[in-house]
Order: C-alpha cells, then structure tokens, then sequence
C-alpha cells in the first residue's frame, strides 16, 4: 500500500544551523558528493568510496571472465534473465546457475553504494526519489551524526538504490520489506486502527483485490453461496459442504473416505480461489479450486491430472517443505509470520496497511502522542521508493526479474509476474517514475478494468511532441501512429493460463501484431 500523505523532512536543513566556518566546510563537500548522496560515518566522500569500490568490482570482473574463459564450450540456454529488456536470448556456459549471477550482481551492488551502515541510518534509505535525485544535497558529518543517533529499528527501507535484487536478498537488509516475518506480532495493530486517521483509504483498501487475497475458509463467499460443491473424477468423488463449524472437504473411492476442515481460502478475486487445511500437522493445498468463470470446482492449477493411487493422495499437495506454507502466507496475509516464527493462526487476512507499510504501533502511538516526526519515521511510505526499488518492492510477491530467474520457471507460467514482464520491457530501460506498478494502480483503490482510463498513463511518455514541444525531454517513447485510444488492448494484450480459466493482461509492454503468440 501507499500512503498518500508527504512527510516532512526529517532534519532541518544544515546550512541554516551551522556557523560560517562550517558552512564553508559544507560548500568544500558538495565539490565531493554527488546531489543526494550521504558521506560515510566517517566523512569521506561517497564519490571516493565508490572509486576503490569500483577498482575492487573491476577486478572481481576480470576474475569472473577469465574463470568463464576456462569452462567448457557447452552453453545452455537459461532464459532471459539479463537481457530480457532487449528479448535477446541469454546463454551461459554449463556449470554456471542463476544463483551465482545473482551473487555476482548483490556484490557489484554492494561495491557501488555507501555501507550497510550508512543506509541503516540515512532518513528515507537511499532508495527514496528525493535522496537521489537532489535532496538534502551537502550533507554534512554533523549532521550524518544526528541520523546516527536514530535506532535501527527505523521502518524505512534500505534497499540498494537503482539495483534489481532478488527478494530473499531483499530481506537480509535492515529495515522494513513484504513478507519479512521478523517484527513482534505485537508490534501490529491490524488495519482498523490505520483507518482511525486514513478512513478514506481503509475504507477502499478492503475491496481491493490485495485485501481479499485471502480470507478464513468460513467467510468465501464462494462457499457460502453453495451448500454444497462437488466434483468427480473417477475413481474419486470430491464434495465440499457446509457445517456448523465451517466448511468441509472430503474424497472418497467409494470404499475409503477422509474429511478435513477448510481453514483457508487463497485467491478471493475475479478467477477463483484455492483452499489449505491442514491434516496430521501437515499443510494441503487443495486438489480442487473453485472458479468464477465456471461457477464450480475444477482441477487447482499445477495440481496432477493423473488417477491417485488412494483416497490420502487424492486429496491434494503435501507442503512438505516448511518455507511453502510460509511463503504462501507471507504474499496472502499479514502478520502470519512474527518474530521469525510462521503461525498462521493469528494471522490477519488479506494483504492489509502493515503488510506493505511495516508494523504500526510505534507510528500509530507516536502520532497519537502528537509527535508527528517521531510518528513518520516508524512507517514506511513506499511511494517514496525509486523506480527500481519500487517495482521490487512489488516484486515481493508478484515476482521479480531476479525472482523468476531463480526459480527456473518459463512460458506462461510467468504471465502472472507483472513486475518481471514490466522490467522486461523496452521503456523500462530509463527506470522512470511513470510506469512504476503504481504508476497504473493504486493499492488503496480497486482496480481499474475500463481500459481507457489508462491511456492517460501511457500518453505521458508516449504523445507527440510536436504538438507539446515545451514537455519534449520528458517525452522519451514515440508517439503511436495508429491511435491514443486504448493503448493496453493492443500493447499489452490478455492471454489466458492453462488451467486458470480467466484471462490476465500481459505487462510486457510492446508492439503486438495480430497473430503473435506468448513471448518469454
């Protein structure tokens, strides 16, 4: 979620406080510092830093290649992880796996920002549009030292600036990223009490499709409109029933039969929804899914076609691993992992305000004390993010470019990762602000389907500037020659997944002709 409101600046600009032997000094540092950058704690110019920083990647590059020259010729091909943008196939000798790219590019990343520490401690994280695009320009040791005084248990993100990461890298930073389960359980306070001061945006948020997300099993609409689902495919018949304590999942053979109680559903938007219960202290995803189009149960995506070998097997998908579940409810829910620890059960459903703005108690508590700078600083608004660091942000659980490397994962199946088909397409390469996820939607607002509405969105870059000479440089793509009408239905075409019955819209943005098929 975003939060409308601007905070105030955080610290008072140093030239107003310090003498004219100290602003002198300040001036001497902006010969050094790059607009928006923060000096190390101990002074030294970020721009010094990042040249050793730089020698060092250098070599690591060097070294990277030479070892590269030495494998063996085979190459395989791994999908276009790198170059996607430019949909140029990536090959990379055999040996080599997505995980070392990804370490190799953390590193570069680490090389060429300022310290972990720095960015524990800088106001925004240096990932915030203002930090680098010109704010709090000059910044000097005093007062890097008054930031230094902050704890490090700030909301703010310290994402690395303008540098696509993996999501698991993500949260191996201080400060606050979705689905990191490390703040108390607490520490939350659930989004009626967000909605105390934001009653506009609570009262919208709760039918967007990230607040339905999920929901406990005995309050699916779906379910509650239909006494009883049921589904054959033989030797198997699947019921799901209404009962006092709830909704009831069963399978039988005719011989052999198993019921289990629903606890969740997954997916409350437009296609459908999955179910979880839990049998023998064990995690089940539902072999079965209810979907809209169809208006009943068919087969959950992914899940085997083929006939089980007994009533235990036909029941769905073990989640054997422990990381599953956990990752499951990390993207559908709030607060279902605190402290470290994954509990479910006192999970808030839904992707509500703290899941994406961070735990809420200091913030909530400090501005009603009335200490409204306090109050700021112990929330985070991610509208404040960079481009890059904004898609990511996003990208926590609608995939990222790294993400999808990672998982080895292509075809179709990655039409559902908007931020990594965003990223992949041409006009990303400049990172602008303007087709950033929430460029186009507004988490707080129910999504927009009147495809007109977003053609404003695309005009923005893409409009003639003959005709608006005075807005030219900031109009990077080429006016469209057929129309400014309906820009998505052609640039961005829907195509549908195996097994989803429902259409969804592709985000890589390009020139579709009539007859193209998927391209990954």
């Amino acid at each position: 979620m975003v939060m409308a409101h601007a905070c105030s600046s955080l610290v008072a600009s140093p030239t107003k406080r310090l003498g004219r032997q100290e602003a002198s000094q300040q001036k001497e540092n902006r010969r050094f510092v790059r607009p928006g950058a923060v000096p190390t704690t101990g002074g030294i110019p970020f721009n010094r830093r990042r040249r050793w920083r730089l020698s060092l990647l250098v070599v690591g590059f060097v070294t990277g290649i030479l070892r590269l020259s030495s494998l063996a010729p085979q190459s395989r091909p791994v999908g276009n992880i790198l170059l996607a943008r430019q949909r140029r196939a990536v090959t990379m000798p055999s040996g080599i796996n997505t995980r070392s790219i990804t370490v190799c590019l953390s590193l570069a990343a680490l090389f060429l920002t300022p310290s972990s520490q720095t960015l524990r401690h800088h106001p925004r994280g240096l990932n915030s549009t203002e930090s680098l695009q010109g704010g709090n320009e000059g910044t000097t040791v005093r007062k890097q030292a008054k930031i230094a005084d902050r704890p490090p248990t700030w909301a703010q993100a310290p994402g690395l600036p303008g540098v696509a990461l993996a999501t698991d890298d993500r949260l191996q930073y201080p400060g606050w990223w979705p689905t990191k389960g490390m703040a108390a359980r607490s520490d939350y306070v659930g989004p009626a009490a967000c909605a105390g001061c934001h009653a506009a945006k609570g009262a919208t948020q709760k039918d967007t499709p990230m607040a339905r997300a999920s929901a406990r099993a005995a309050n699916s609409d779906a379910l509650r409109a239909h006494d009883r689902l049921t589904f054959e495919v033989a030797p198997f018949t699947y019921q799901i029933a209404r009962a006092e304590t709830g909704p009831v999942y069963s399978v039988t053979d005719g011989t052999h039969s198993i019921s289990e109680p629903l606890l969740w559903a997954f997916g409350l938007g437009e296609s459908g929804e999955t179910y979880i219960f839990r049998r023998n202290g064990i995690f089940y995803e539902s072999r079965l899914s209810y979907f809209s189009a169809l208006q009943r149960l068919d087969f959950t995506p992914g899940a085997s076609r083929t006939a089980s070998a007994n009533v235990e097997d036909a029941l769905g998908r073990r989640m054997m691993d422990p990381s599953e579940p956990r990752h499951c409810f990390g993207c559908h829910s709030t607060a279902a992992t605190t402290s470290g620890r994954f509990d479910p059960d006192q999970e808030i459903p839904g992707v509500t305000c703290e899941a994406c703005h961070g735990p809420g108690r200091n913030h909530v508590t400090s501005m009603m004390a009335g200490q409204i700078q306090e109050g700021t600083r112990w929330i985070l608004n991610p509208s404040r993010l960079g481009p890059v660091d904004s898609v990511d942000f996003c990208g926590a659980c609608h995939r990222t470019t790294m993400d999808v490397g990672l998982s080895g994962k292509h075809g179709i199946l990655n039409l559902r990762f908007q931020p990594y088909r965003l990223q992949a397409s041409r006009c990303w390469d400049r990172g602008d602000t303007r087709i950033t996820c929430i460029a186009c939607h507004d988490p707080h607002q129910p999504r927009v389907r009147n495809s007109e509405w977003y053609d404003e969105r695309c005009l923005r870059c893409h409009q003639s500037t003959a005709t608006v000479p005075e807005m030219k440089a900031d109009h990077f793509g080429s006016a469209c020659p057929v129309s400014t009408n309906n820009c998505v239905t052609c640039h961005m075409p829907k195509y549908e997944m195996p097994g989803m019955h429902f259409k969804f819209t592709d985000h890589y943005i390009r020139i579709v002709r009539k007859g193209d098929s998927y391209v990954d």
